[in-house]
């Protein structure tokens, strides 16, 4: 189709969109510097919908308006508008941002229920006045973490990491996540239970049982965060396997293989 925005704006996004999206943002310094500018250049190509973002408060206000003279075809050019501007912020800062509440003008589709799962368990309101997703504001900013290399990988797979949810979920789990990123950052192993439990002034038990609320475990998420550094390394040609090895901490390359 030409397309990618898979047929469902008036006027086709021409192949190479998404690339050229990706790589405006990446060499922004904060998440808020980066989604502006990637509002900004789809405010360029876009005909059927407008971008904005808007600070009231602590909270910020993400909207997709419809343009009347460019109708869009579907509610989900709603959906893959929405997604599309989520996944890239939570890739850019390698963070999950949780939305707050979600609202579209349309009424509820037949898959409404799978909106829990589409945007973090949001709470969804249909029906409104406009299409928008409000966040906490202290997101905007987080440090954009991606490099032009990494954003070359990113682009390579895309559109599976846009549809496919970012694995942490939860504010425990998101924050052992980046407490494991600093260890590894810093001794290439990750940090244990008990240390990270010190570390958040609460108990083993009580850490572990918030874990398994979430649906998560400390294994779980050392293997998230491996795979993570991993694939940003592996993409750097000038590093040989076994120094990808050390950084993921394994002593041994063939174990890391």
């Amino acid at each position: 189709m030409n397309d990618e925005f898979f047929g469902l704006i008036s006027q086709p996004l021409r192949l190479g969109y998404f690339r050229h999206a990706v790589l405006i943002s990446v060499h922004q310094q904060t998440l808020g510097q980066a989604l502006k500018r990637q509002l900004e250049f789809n405010n360029i190509f876009f005909r059927g919908l407008t971008f904005n973002l808007q600070s009231q408060g602590h909270v910020v206000v993400l909207s997709f308006n419809r343009v009347q003279e460019n109708p869009v075809f579907s509610y989900g050019a709603i959906e893959c508008a929405m997604g599309i501007v989520h996944r890239l912020a939570c890739w850019l800062c390698s963070e999950m941002l949780a939305p707050n509440n979600v609202a579209l003008d349309c009424p509820p589709p037949p898959h409404h229920n799978e909106y829990h799962y589409l945007l973090y368990a949001a709470s969804v309101k249909f029906n409104g006045s406009a299409n928008c997703l409000t966040f906490d504001a202290h997101y905007l900013d987080l440090p954009v973490v991606q490099t032009q290399t990494s954003a070359e990988t990113y682009i390579r797979r895309a559109p599976i990491d846009i549809i496919l949810l970012k694995d942490v979920q939860g504010d425990t789990s998101r924050a052992i996540h980046k407490a494991l990123r600093l260890s590894f950052r810093k001794t290439q192993q990750p940090e244990d239970l008990q240390g990270i439990a010190v570390n958040m002034g609460i108990s083993t038990q009580t850490l572990r049982r918030r874990l398994a609320i979430e649906g998560s475990g400390l294994n779980t998420l050392k293997s998230q965060v491996r795979r993570d550094i991993a694939m940003h390394a592996l993409d750097n040609p000038e590093l040989s396997i076994e120094a990808v090895a050390i950084q993921t901490g394994y002593s041994e390359p063939a174990a890391f293989i």
